[in-house]
This record gives C-alpha cells, structure tokens and sequence, in this order.
C-alpha cells in the first residue's frame, strides 16, 4: 500500500495490559492479575492507573553515534595509533589567562587580559605579543579556540561586565565542579594537580535511521544534549559545533546561571583576610530555588541552551573541552543514552610533559644565581625564563632559597619574567 500522508517516523500512545502471564524456560506459566501491576513514575498517566505511556521512539531501526575522529581534520575515526587530541588548554584564574599547549604538552603561548584580549607566544618562543594564533599553533582546531575569544575583543570594549576570556574561565570553573576524574583514573600527572589541563578533542556526532516506507519523512531535526552534570565521571565541560568557535557551548545553562565569582582578587584569588566572609555566604545564592545565582554569565561567547539539533544522516562535527581522564555522554531521550570515553594513550604523553609557568615580577635577582623558595616536594625541575633582550631569551636554572629572604652582597638586579616548571619523565618501564 502506498505510505500514509502524511508519515511519521516516531510513534507513541499508551499500552493497557488486558491479561498478563509469565512463562518460564521450560514452557511453564504463571497467571497474574493486572489491576495488580505497579507502574514505573515516568509511565504512569495521571487519574489513568490503568493505562502506560509509551514515550517517543523510532519505527524503524536507528542508532545514535559518537566517535573521535582524527585532530588533523580528517573523517577517520580515532584509534590506537590516530589521536583526537588537538591540544591542551591551562586555565590561569590568577591572572585571568590559559595557557595553550599542543598535543605533545609543548607550550605554545598564553592567552590574557591586559587593556585588551591579547595572544602571547610561549616564553622561549620566538615572537611579539598581538602575533596571530594560527602563526604559532600548528592545528587548526586548537587555533579556533583561541580565534574565536580573539575575536569577541571587539565587542568587549563595550561591555560593561566582563570581557570573553574571563566568561570562558568561569563557565569551564562552574562545569568542573561536578566531575570527578580521579574516582577512577587517579592522578598520577603532574600537570593534573599544578594546572589542571584541559584537553581539545575533535569528534563527530550523527543519527542513523533506516526508515524504509519514506526515508524522507524521518528529516526532522530531534534534540541531543552532550554532556551531563548529573554524572560525576561525565568530563565534558563544553563544546563548539561545526567549527564555530565564537561561542562555547554548555552541557547545562545551569553552570552558567550559578557560575562563581572567580578570577584576580574576587572570590577564593581575593585578600586572604576576606576570604572567611566571603565563604560564609558561599551557598547563599543557592539557597531556595532562585532563578539565577549572585554572578550568572551572560557573554555572547558562552552558549546556555544545552540542546543541540540534529536530522538523520546530518554529521556533526565537534570540538570538545573534555577533563582528560573522564567520559562523555550523549542523551537524545527516544534512544539509549551513549558514552564515549578517552583513551589513556591519547592523553598520557602530552600530560607528562606539560609545564606550566607563573608570572612574577620584579623580582630582584642575585647576578651570580636565581634563587627564590620553591616547592621541594614537586618533582620537576624550577627555571627562571626572562627575557635577555628582544627577541633573546634566557632559562635559568632555580636554587632554592634558604628561608632567609637575604639576598648576596653583589648589586642584584630586578627582573620580570616566567617560574617555569619541567616535570620530572616518566619511568622508563611506564
């Protein structure tokens, strides 16, 4: 018979159950009473006990897909030998700045505010501040996601509240604070506890369904949420679609209502001695059922709708900022809900290399060595990199000081520059 018009690929109603009986695995049955059968909450129908709802499904075979694919841009999928990994990214909430890093964990430059949103390359890196992005980062997608805060300089000059980077930060901030990567992959990388890289990894996303009466009928866009805070082991702390990296988008627009103050001198980074006050009142915004909290985010470059639409055979293609140790999930709500988790070896040699560096100065400095008090406990090693002159560089070692704040009887000299941090290598057996 020709297709009804018009035709829909889902179907729903309810289900009474008229008689019910159990069988077991030699044939033999059971009678039950059905008035007896106690609904499911997400079933029952309000002042109808005697009926199911049946939510929303597919008529026809149909599977939801999401892969790492390749970070040089290519269609394969991600495997052994083939990483997602397109780079790291190092929030600084101590001076409102992220560090970029590749795929192998080298530094490849800093992202902060100054009077305006300003790129840096690396200290030790050939350069001048204000440099395009794509002239330093090798991969184009990692390159994005600088680009895409770069260009929000503009229009940040107008704003009144707070410019790209600081809302980028504070969204990542908010989300974190649901996932808990260490329950089960642990924290053996430096990097993980001194600054807590992020990694940017390519995937895409897609719907499949094999609707042979009229495959045209089932072109209707249908809704997926990336990313979930309700699972602790759930990493994904934002997205951008298609290559679109003006705006970051979040698995929850909760995280950006009840965003938390953060960033130089406000919230835990403010006086030591208005920190207590400050923390008394910690979950007061959250207190009742407030529509937003005390300092929700609001920049046009942080994405707070949490659902993306999709039409079968349409691939989409992903950039994620994912916690390096945990999973992501996809929920469309008329199929199972997938997760996709990263792969160690992807992750491993890029996190046992990364070294973050701090901003200090003036700083005065013996001529004869660097010494300043440093953490004896880290293993790694301290340099200090300052510049020589233009365009020259010197990376010094770092002897720690005694404690005694004293410095030699030669003339020191003061000096701005970046404590750098090597970790120490891995094992060789792993």
């Amino acid at each position: 018979d020709p297709p009804p018009s018009p035709f829909f690929a889902l179907r729903a109603g309810f289900l009474r159950l008229t008689s019910l009986r159990v069988v077991d695995g030699f044939g033999q049955s059971v009678t039950l009473d059905p008035a007896k059968v106690t609904l499911a909450g997400s079933l029952a129908v309000a002042n109808h006990p005697d009926r199911a709802a049946l939510p929303p499904r597919f008529t026809s075979p149909a599977r939801l897909n999401l892969r790492f694919v390749d970070a040089t841009g290519g269609p394969t999928d991600a495997d052994d030998v083939i990483t997602p990994v397109c780079g790291f990214v190092v929030p600084n909430h101590l001076e409102d700045a992220a560090e970029i890093f590749d795929a192998n964990g080298d530094a490849l430059g800093v992202l902060r505010q100054d009077d305006t949103l300003l790129w840096e390359p690396a200290p030790g890196i050939a350069g001048t501040a204000g440099r395009a992005p794509e002239r330093t980062i090798a991969n184009p997608f990692l390159a994005g996601v600088v680009r895409g805060l770069l260009d929000h300089a503009s229009g940040d000059a107008s704003r009144d509240d707070e410019h790209a980077l600081s809302a980028f930060l504070r969204a990542v901030d908010a989300t974190a604070w649901s996932v808990d990567p260490f329950a089960h992959a642990g924290d053996e990388h430096l990097s993980l506890l001194v600054g807590h890289p992020l990694a940017v990894v390519r995937a895409r996303l897609w719907l499949d369904v094999e609707e042979p009466i009229a495959p045209d009928a089932s072109g209707r866009a249908f809704a997926v949420k990336l990313g979930s805070l309700a699972h602790w082991q759930d990493g994904l702390l934002g997205y951008y679609v298609d290559d679109d990296y003006r705006r970051l988008h979040l698995p929850d627009g909760a995280s950006a209502r009840y965003a938390r103050e953060l960033g130089p001198g406000r919230g835990f980074l403010q006086r030591i001695d208005a920190v207590g006050a400050w923390f008394s009142s910690f979950a007061a915004d959250l207190a009742g059922d407030p529509a937003t909290g005390r300092a929700e985010i609001t920049h046009p470059a942080i994405g707070t709708d949490g659902v993306l639409w999709i039409r079968p055979g349409q691939v989409v293609r992903l950039t994620l900022l994912v916690e390096p140790h945990a999973t992501v999930r996809a929920t469309s709500g008329i199929l199972p809900q997938i997760a996709t988790g990263v792969r160690r070896r992807w992750m491993a040699p890029g996190l046992a290399r990364i070294a973050p560096t701090f901003r200090f100065g003036p700083l005065l400095v013996d001529p004869n060595a660097v010494r300043m008090p440093i953490a004896r406990d880290v293993g790694g090693t301290w340099s200090w990199v300052s510049r020589a002159s233009a365009g020259v560089w010197d990376d010094a070692p770092v002897t720690n000081s005694a404690g005694d704040a004293a410095l030699s009887a030669d003339r020191p000299r003061a000096t701005e520059g970046w404590l750098k941090l090597v970790p120490d290598p891995p094992p060789e057996d792993g």
